[in-house]
């Protein structure tokens, strides 16, 4: 039958599309591989991963992590199950384990399960080995900028470098909470040429009110639904983006950014970006565009010295974790591997 692997996550609203996309990144590492994937999902999370250019088999499950679809994964004859959704109960975990099934849990801010029940652990983020993890005996955790799993136009490392002229601002899959149209504003106010993205997941009223400031500012672009960024982070000469995947493609792809927490568990990120010499806004009670505008400013008008700035910081992404990933899953039993109960 072969190596058979479940990827178990979710989108939608409220959620949004990174562990999504994140999770069948790795399901295509592993698919060039010769592993077999399947998807593991309610419809409408199917249906995101079609409009975002995946094209996995899919075993419908509910839209909850629920006890009842567990006797449905235990008899696809799985070797691994791969988690990435923050609703999976620490329970859930635990009986895909105790059925013998090898789990491979996505984690970000290590502040939804008491115990890790997996058997690898993966944390891509910057500020991931300053967390603490209590993990069942033999967990694995792949930790840190080397595991980051980006979709499979990043694996290649950065783009081509040109530059548009433009400044991209992008928040996102959904909502914004009006926050991309405060940035519209301030673009056209301080007389830099912007593009805007509106996500697949944004509500059809934020959008109307996008697409008249679109009319309305000279200057200003509005790209509705993208498939994906890369392209327009490659044409842009610097970005404004949510401290969540995006901003890691933008560094990845070596280009001078201004970050923004959009959400509270991208504080952490925020933070450690900060810390790496990266420009970053708390958007999450307030936007300060006063003070946010210079900082774009200057990325924008001097994108030599904010490249240079933020050399160190580039060098911590290749966009290759999808691979290291799907390698370790590969090779799992070439131990011995140490069993911490607590990282660091």
């Amino acid at each position: 039958m072969g190596f058979r692997v479940g990827i178990r996550t979710k989108s939608g609203p409220g959620v949004g599309l990174g562990h999504l996309v994140r999770s069948l990144s790795l399901g295509e590492a592993l698919r060039r591989e010769g592993v077999h994937v399947l998807l593991l999902c309610d419809r409408g999370t199917a249906r995101a991963a079609s409009e975002v250019g995946f094209d996995f088999p899919v075993v419908e499950t509910g839209a909850s992590f629920s006890e009842g679809e567990l006797s449905l994964i235990f008899g696809l004859s799985l070797d691994w199950v791969v988690v990435d959704s923050y609703e999976a109960p620490t329970s859930y975990l635990k009986a895909l384990v105790g059925e013998g099934l090898k789990v491979l849990l996505f984690d970000d801010n290590a502040d939804v399960h008491p115990v890790i029940w997996a058997h690898l652990l993966v944390n891509g983020n910057v500020h991931a080995e300053r967390l603490t993890y209590r993990t069942m005996e033999g967990t694995r955790g792949l930790l840190g900028p080397r595991h980051l799993v980006m979709h499979p136009s990043y694996w290649e490392g950065s783009r081509d470098g040109r530059d548009e002229g433009y400044l991209l601002l992008t928040l996102g899959g959904g909502s914004t909470g009006g926050v991309l149209g405060l940035l519209v504003q301030m673009a056209s106010r301080i007389e830099v040429p912007a593009v805007a993205v509106a996500g697949p997941a944004m509500p059809e009223e934020e959008l109307k009110e996008l697409r008249a400031l679109a009319l309305r500012l000279e200057g200003m672009r509005l790209v509705e639904r993208p498939r994906g960024l890369g392209e327009l982070i490659a044409g842009s000469r610097a970005v404004v983006c949510g401290c969540g995947t995006t901003v890691y493609e933008v560094l990845t792809s070596r280009k001078p950014a201004v970050g923004l927490v959009v959400a509270r568990n991208q504080r952490l990120i925020g933070e450690a970006l900060s810390d790496l010499g990266l420009p970053v806004f708390d958007a999450t009670e307030g936007l300060d565009l006063e003070e946010l505008a210079p900082a774009v400013a200057r990325a924008f008008e001097d994108p030599l010295s904010a490249r240079e700035r933020l050399e160190g910081l580039f060098s911590l992404f290749d966009g290759k974790g999808a691979i290291r990933v799907a390698q370790e899953m590969l090779a799992w039993g070439e131990g011995p591997y140490p069993s911490p109960q607590a990282w660091p």
